[in-house]
């Protein structure tokens, strides 16, 4: 396993991290736009990388000046644009060739969240090498469709292929393009003894879109708002301690970061936690079950896989190909400023300013400053009125739970 970021060794990295076009349409999340970019900022190696910002929003900026002031991130590691469009390269490209030609230097690469058009045309007018995917390898893997086989196989998709491998448990599913294969593909579980399904568009992010569905569930007006979707089975979920065992693992390239635990609230994803409560003989089943996938894959970029621990045995229930996923930034973080530590990343509600939040963590002896401390917690991104995540990092349970308690007492 490769550690996080030594991936990229010594080659300065520019973040330029536009959401994909159909996150646009998504409105339970409107602010995908400014935060998908901003979670970066602690990622960025002092007097090294770069990063592409919009610049239109009080609360990015404000992120931005805290990372300068505490992190020793230089102003001129960090550029924005206006923040017109909806995809910050597109900016980029109008805006900022010339700077970004005159700052970065030639070696560097672009790390793109997902290797968009609007990307892809940015490193082109830089000239930069893209840490992404090409537009083939995305038709093929850059989606959830991959995990099942088409319930009528003369719809699927041209050119995506399905796992073969049986070595890499999923749970039994089916792909649907339209309603009259959805309805076969509830016919198919159904028939076969299962009785709780989930639905799960194939494009989707965090959560968004599932549902979860019976086998007499009437589905016949099902839009397909998101594209094409999974039937699956719903597996009984091991937990532990009352939470359930969802293991992740994160890529980069054929490199594999550490087995976390997603913290979920239902189907939404809140959170990481690392180690995983999963044992090590299911942790190194997922890892093996990860390893063929990329070997099977072979992605040049980011992504990662979800899974749950069911009967005692990992199965993967999603792949997030093509793409940096939420628990990236906090891998970076871990791996640059506490590589031995415990960590647990959460979602609070940012209602008052990153210097708040700071300044009540310092208060309180709560605080984790890199490069000095040995635990606390930090903002790993704090954009008042939007979005936030932090990062508890210590060197045991009982430090752990203090850090979280004593953090939600403050929110």
């Amino acid at each position: 396993m490769n550690a996080f970021p030594e991936t990229f060794g010594n080659a300065p990295i520019l973040f330029a991290h536009s959401p994909k076009w159909e996150y646009r349409r998504d409105r339970d999340d409107p602010h995908t736009a400014r935060y998908i970019p901003a979670r970066m900022l602690t990622s960025l190696r002092p007097g090294k990388d770069f990063i592409i910002l919009p610049g239109n929003s009080e609360s990015v900026r404000e992120f931005a000046k805290f990372c300068t002031a505490i992190l020793g991130i230089e102003r001129r590691q960090i550029l924005y644009t206006s923040g017109t469009n909806y995809q910050i390269a597109t900016d980029a490209r109008i805006e900022l060739v010339e700077t970004l030609s005159r700052l970065v230097p030639q070696e560097s690469a672009i790390l793109p969240y997902a290797p968009t058009p609007s990307t892809v045309r940015l490193a082109q007018a830089l000239g930069l090498r893209l840490i992404g995917e090409n537009e083939s390898w995305l038709r093929r893997f850059g989606t959830k469709a991959v995990l099942h086989r088409s319930a009528i196989p003369e719809k699927r998709p041209r050119g995506l292929p399905h796992i073969v491998d049986p070595n890499i448990p999923t749970p039994r599913g089916y792909l649907a393009v339209d309603r009259e294969e959805l309805a076969l593909a509830q016919k198919k579980l159904s028939d076969a003894g299962v009785k709780r399904m989930l639905l799960k568009p194939v494009s989707g992010s965090s959560g968004e879109g599932i549902r979860e569905v019976v086998a007499c569930s009437d589905l016949s007006s099902y839009l397909f708002d998101l594209g094409p979707v999974v039937l699956e089975e719903r597996l009984e979920i091991d937990r532990v301690d009352g939470a359930m065992l969802s293991p992740s693992i994160q890529y980069i390239g054929r490199g594999l970061g550490p087995v976390s635990d997603q913290v979920m609230d239902g189907h939404s994803h809140t959170g990481n936690r690392y180690p995983s409560h999963a044992t090590l003989e299911q942790q190194a089943a997922l890892a093996d079950a990860a390893g063929r996938l990329v070997d099977w894959m072979r992605p040049v970029g980011p992504g990662g896989f979800d899974a749950v621990i069911s009967g005692g045995k990992p199965y993967i229930v999603d792949v997030n190909a093509g793409r940096c996923t939420a628990a990236h930034p906090a891998l970076f973080f871990r791996s640059r400023y506490a590589p031995q530590a415990l960590c647990e990343v959460w979602k609070p509600k940012p209602n008052m300013s990153v210097f708040d939040i700071w300044h009540q963590l310092r208060r309180k002896g709560l605080a984790f400053m890199p490069g000095k401390d040995e635990w606390g917690v930090f903002p790993l991104y704090w954009l008042r009125g939007m979005k936030a995540q932090l990062i508890a990092l210590g060197g045991s349970a009982e430090e752990m739970r203090v850090l979280r308690e004593g953090t939600e007492a403050l929110l």
